[in-house]
């Protein structure tokens, strides 16, 4: 069944309902200047190409304007039923990604498994869904702040213990805050000064460079490149790392390599799944592939490069966001690495794997509630995270320092954005403003727009956001925040009834979603909502716990 108007109104990847303004032929291509409604959500992002499909028309070279509903495209086409006045609707078109050689990798290992009944020791751990195996039959687990009190002493057990892993997977469970780049920086490094090659690989090139970039700081003497991702040539590369001051960080367009600096000439190598799934990646193993947002990468891609390296280490948050996925997968086919791993449980036993139990962000009144209700209690704050807190000097909304403020108000009729909302963060903006903020060290500093994050469920709330907000607050969902932080947060809630709500109450009380959102202030998280939100009705035991999660961050319980 085709989407009526509100659907695609309310869809983001979709531009409804451009009146054309302009319109001119030049050089076989059509090019069009239109207005949109600015209200309806939309990814730009999204829209690098896209079609009319009611004229069976491409669309390219779209571009919006920075402020306002005028947009900019041309057909690809000098004959088009388009006049003025004309009224299109964009669909964004889904970029062509080759999977080849990813699809070709899981067939040789399915075949070779009917065949001979072999898979790689690290894959059968991984298939097996089995505790890591560690030379001389020796257990370095658990690895707990029981067992190892000071932070010296945690991270030297961490890299001992990946140290001695034997052709094996061993997870590393980082939640908000808790040093998982920081661990994995140490531990990349004591590997490589040992002689060994690792790798690093994740669904975003922006995560991978979030960790070769201090690496290649660290590692001094050893030959850091990055592969893909970042243009077609050396030239954009060496412009963002100069080679004075980035002299060991390299960057090749792909996995094609010279004989003077061949694959195996490189200590570090970071690249995606595709890159990893390579020929040359499979004919010369890596000691160790680290796989950082692992419960955003598919099962289905670990597998097809688990021939790249000998030992796999998944590091990432299942109690985080969630890989996206379309489609049908039958069994857990359609799970992520780490989901897959770690089954159900939403801290990793002690016999699979290291859980981060301290976190260095959130005051303990933020942790406390994320902690009990998603890490099983056993997420703890830094003792110097009581420091942080929020002073205001004539307080009316924020009536708290630190924890959880819930701020209610009451309106009707939303499903996805709020005026009322909007008008209500800016007067906490406002307060927030004359205000200060004190770090863990003590340190004292007016609050700034650089110390605030707003976030929303929806982008339609978004814009009406960013729209509304004086100042220069940064503001987005949920998924734009993941690693992100700042001394206070701000979420809007934006529905008057989840019933009623696009995308309903597992949505909107999302468990990881929230726990991201609110995870991300240090000091205060404020959560605006329609009084009376949580007043809604459940249809299973998993919904029951999503409202009685957000229960708890109001207070309720």
């Amino acid at each position: 069944m085709e989407k009526g108007g509100n659907e695609l109104f309310d869809d983001d990847t979709v531009i409804h309902h451009i009146t054309i303004q302009t319109l001119s032929v030049q050089d076989g291509l059509t090019l069009c200047t239109g207005i949109y409604d600015a209200a309806q959500p939309i990814r730009k992002d999204k829209f690098s190409t896209a079609t009319i499909p009611d004229l069976d028309l491409k669309v390219k070279n779209i571009q919006f304007a920075e402020t306002g509903d005028t947009i900019d495209f041309v057909c690809v086409s000098p004959e088009t039923a388009l006049s003025k006045n004309s009224i299109v609707t964009l669909f964004a078109e889904e970029p062509f990604i080759n999977t080849e050689k990813l699809e070709l990798r899981l067939c040789e290992i399915t075949e070779r498994y009917f065949n001979n009944r072999m898979l790689t020791p690290a894959l059968e751990i991984i298939l097996n869904q089995a505790s890591p195996v560690f030379k001389n039959n020796r257990d370095y687990l658990p690895i707990t702040r029981q067992r190892f009190q000071d932070n010296d002493s945690y991270l030297k057990a961490i890299i001992v213990a990946i140290k001695e892993m034997d052709n094996s997977c061993l997870c590393i469970q980082g939640p908000p805050g808790a040093g998982k780049t920081f661990t994995a920086k140490h531990v990349i490094s004591a590997l490589v000064n040992q002689g060994k090659r690792v790798g690093v690989m994740s669904n975003s090139h922006a995560a991978i460079m979030n960790l070769l970039k201090p690496l290649s700081k660290q590692l001094k003497n050893q030959v850091v490149v990055k592969i893909g991702g970042l243009g077609n040539n050396q030239n954009q590369f060496k412009e963002q790392f100069s080679e004075q001051e980035y002299p060991n960080f390299k960057y090749r367009t792909g996995f094609k390599f010279t004989t003077r600096q061949p694959y195996e000439f490189y200590s570090v190598i970071g690249a995606t799944a595709y890159g990893f799934a390579s020929d040359i990646a499979y004919e010369n193993p890596l000691d160790y592939l680290f796989v950082d947002e692992a419960s955003q990468v598919a099962l289905a891609n670990l597998v097809a490069v688990s021939g790249a390296a000998n030992n796999i280490i998944l590091m990432g948050d299942q109690m985080q966001l969630e890989q996206p996925i379309q489609g049908s997968h039958p069994g857990l086919s359609g799970s992520s690495a780490l989901e897959f791993m770690l089954k159900d449980h939403s801290v990793i036993p002690e016999d699979k794997g290291i859980f981060l139990e301290r976190t260095y962000r959130m005051h303990p009144a933020v942790c406390k509630p994320l902690s009990e209700i998603v890490y099983e209690g056993k997420l703890q704050a830094d003792a110097d995270n009581i420091r942080q807190a929020i002073d205001i000097p004539s307080p009316s909304l924020i009536t708290r320092k630190h924890g959880i403020l819930p701020v209610n108000i009451q309106h009707e009729g939303n499903t996805q954005c709020s005026h009322e909302e909007a008008d209500l963060v800016q007067q906490l903006i406002n307060e927030l403003k004359t205000g200060s903020f004190t770090d863990k060290q003590g340190q004292k500093s007016m609050l700034t727009d650089n110390d605030i994050l707003v976030i929303a469920p929806y982008n339609m709330q978004v814009n009406l956001l960013k729209e509304k907000i004086n100042g220069n607050i940064n503001t987005g969902t949920i998924d734009k925040f993941q690693g992100q932080e700042a001394p206070v947060v701000i979420i809007s809630m934006a529905v008057s009834d989840v019933e009623e709500s696009a995308r309903g109450l597992d949505f909107v009380f999302d468990i990881n979603r929230l726990n991201v959102a609110i995870s991300r202030a240090k000091a205060l998280a404020i959560i605006v909502a329609n009084q009376g939100l949580e007043s809604c009705p459940v249809n299973s035991l998993r919904q029951m716990e999503k409202v009685g999660f957000f229960c708890k961050l109001n207070g309720f319980l």
